[in-house]
C-alpha cells in the first residue's frame, strides 16, 4: 500500500485519537481495580491488533486508520495505570529515579526495534515487523503477569524490612481517607494541576515529533538508507534513556545533600528537559545535510529530555500521590489530544521534504517544548494537595492526621489529648 505524506502522518495521528479518550480512565481503572488488570489487558489487546496490522493494511486504508485508534483506546491505560501502582510502591525519595528506569524503559524498546525493523524489512518484507512485535508483547505479557504484585503487603516474597520501609516512606500521601471518587472541579481549579498538564503537552508535542517522524527526517534529508535508518535513528532514543536515568539520580543527590530545595530542583529539570531539546530541534533544521552534525544534537537533546522525569513528571508524586494515576492520566490525555497533531502538523509542512520546511516544523516544536517550561515554573507547586484526599472530605492538604495530631474539619477542630491511660477528646468550634 501506497501512501502519500498526508496520508502517513493520518495513519500515525490515528493511534492517538483513541489514545487520548481513555488516558483519562486508565489511572483511575488501576486505583480502583489494580494495575494488572489495567495494563495486562492494555498490552494483550496491543499485542493482537499488532499482529493484524499487515493483514488491516492490505484490505483498506480506512482500516488501518480504524485499526490504529482502537490500539490507541487500548494503550491510553497504560502509563497512568503505571503511575498508580508506582505511588504504591515507591519512597518519595526513590520516585524520580525510579519513575526515569520504569517509564524511559519505552526508549529501549524503540532502541531495539529501529535497527530490528530495518533488518527484517530488508531480509523478510515489512509485514514481520508486526508479526514479531506482537509475538513478543505476548511472551512479555506472560512473564509479567506471573511476578507482578499490586501493593508490597500483598507480595509474597518481600522481606518485612523492605516492606516496612516502603509502607512508612509513602504513608503520608496516601494514608488516611482516600477520595471516593475524583475531585475533577478542585483539580481544574489548581494552577499545580495546570502546571503539570501544560508542561506534558509541550513535552509531549515535541516527543511525538521524534517518534513519528525522525525516520522519514533522517532518510528524506540525511540520505540514510532503510537499513542504517534504523540503526542511527535508534541512537537520540538511547541518548534519551541514558539521560534520563542518570539525570534523576542528579536530582535524588542534590536533593539528598540539601543543595537545593524541592520547589527549585523541580523548576530546574522541567527547564533543562524542555528547553534543551526545543534549542536542539531549532538547530538541527540549519545543519542541512551534515548528518554527524544533526544526530549530534539529537542525541544532546534527546539525553536532556530526560530531566523531566525530576521536574514535572515526579511532581504528580509529590502534590497527589492518591491520586497519581489520575493525574498522569489525564495530563496524558491533554497532551495527546495536541500531540495526534503533531504527526499532521509535520505532514502539511513538510509535503516535499525539504530542509527548509522541517526548519518550520522544528521551530514551531521549539517553540511549544519553552512556553510549557516556562508556564511550570510560574505555576507549579510541592506541596500535598487537599484534593489528594477528595472532593468534599473532611480534610485539609494534609488528610487525616495520626492520633495525637490536629484533625481539621469543615466548621470544628478536635484536639486530642492523651493523659496516661486516658483520652479526653475537647472539641472548639471554629
Amino acid at each position: 500500500m501506497f501512501l502519500t505524506s498526508g496520508q502517513r502522518g493520518t495513519v500515525l495521528a490515528a493511534f492517538f485519537y483513541g489514545y487520548f479518550v481513555t488516558g483519562l480512565f486508565g489511572g483511575r481503572l488501576a486505583e480502583l481495580y489494580g494495575t494488572k488488570l489495567v495494563l495486562g489487558g492494555s498490552v494483550f489487546l496491543g499485542s493482537i491488533l499488532t499482529l493484524l496490522t499487515p493483514i488491516t493494511a492490505r484490505a483498506h486504508y480506512g482500516a488501518l486508520i480504524a485499526l490504529r485508534a482502537v490500539m490507541g483506546l487500548g494503550q491510553g491505560v497504560a502509563y497512568p495505570s503505571m503511575n498508580a501502582m508506582i505511588a504504591r510502591w515507591v519512597p518519595p525519595i526513590e520516585k524520580p529515579r525510579f519513575t526515569a528506569f520504569v517509564f524511559l524503559s519505552s526508549c529501549l524498546g524503540i532502541i531495539v526495534t529501529m535497527p530490528l525493523c530495518g533488518l527484517i524489512i530488508d531480509s523478510f518484507g515489512w509485514p514481520y515487523i508486526f508479526y514479531v512485535s506482537g509475538v513478543l508483547s505476548l511472551l512479555w505479557l506472560g512473564i509479567w503477569i506471573r511476578f507482578m504484585h499490586e501493593t508490597p503487603a500483598a507480595h509474597p516474597w518481600i522481606s518485612k524490612e523492605e516492606r516496612d520501609y516502603i509502607l512508612e516512606g509513602i504513608r503520608e500521601g496516601t494514608a488516611g481517607k482516600k477520595p471516593s471518587r475524583v475531585p475533577w472541579k478542585q483539580m481544574l481549579a489548581s494552577l499545580s494541576f495546570w502546571a503539570i498538564i501544560v508542561s506534558h503537552i509541550g513535552n509531549m508535542f515535541g516527543w511525538t515529533l521524534l517518534a513519528t517522524q525522525l525516520p522519514t527526517f533522517m532518510s528524506s534529508v540525511l540520505g540514510f538508507s532503510i537499513k542504517d535508518n534504523g540503526a542511527l535513528s535508534s541512537l537520540p532514543f538511547l541518548a534519551r534513556y541514558l539521560g534520563g536515568n542518570c539525570l534523576s539520580w542528579l536530582g535524588d543527590w542534590i536533593l539528598t545533600k540539601g543543595w537545593l530545595s524541592l520547589l527549585t530542583t523541580r523548576r530546574v529539570f522541567t527547564l533543562v528537559g524542555l528547553c534543551t531539546p526545543g534549542l536542539v530541534l531549532a538547530a538541527v533544521g540549519y545543519v542541512g545535510c551534515n548528518s554527524t552534525a544533526a544526530l549530534a544534537l539529537l542525541c544532546v537533546g534527546t539525553f536532556f529530555n530526560g530531566a523531566q522525569v525530576s521536574g514535572y513528571i515526579s511532581n504528580m508524586q509529590d502534590i497527589a500521590p492518591n491520586l497519581a494515576g489520575t493525574l498522569l492520566g489525564a495530563s496524558t490525555t491533554a497532551a495527546y489530544v495536541f500531540s495526534m497533531l503533531s504527526p499532521m502538523v509535520v505532514g502539511v509542512l513538510t509535503p516535499d521534504q525539504t530542509p527548509g520546511q522541517w526548519q518550520t516544523a522544528f521551530w514551531v516544536a521549539a517553540v511549544i517544548y519553552i512556553s510549557a517550561s516556562v508556564f511550570f515554573c510560574f505555576c507549579c507547586s510541592v506541596e500535598l494537595q487537599q484534593w489528594n484526599f477528595g472532593a468534599g472530605d473532611d480534610t485539609e492538604a494534609g488528610g487525616p492526621k495520626a492520633e495525637g495530631d490536629i484533625l481539621l474539619l469543615e466548621k470544628q477542630k478536635l484536639l486530642l489529648i492523651t493523659e496516661g491511660d486516658k483520652e479526653e477528646t475537647k472539641k472548639i468550634s471554629i
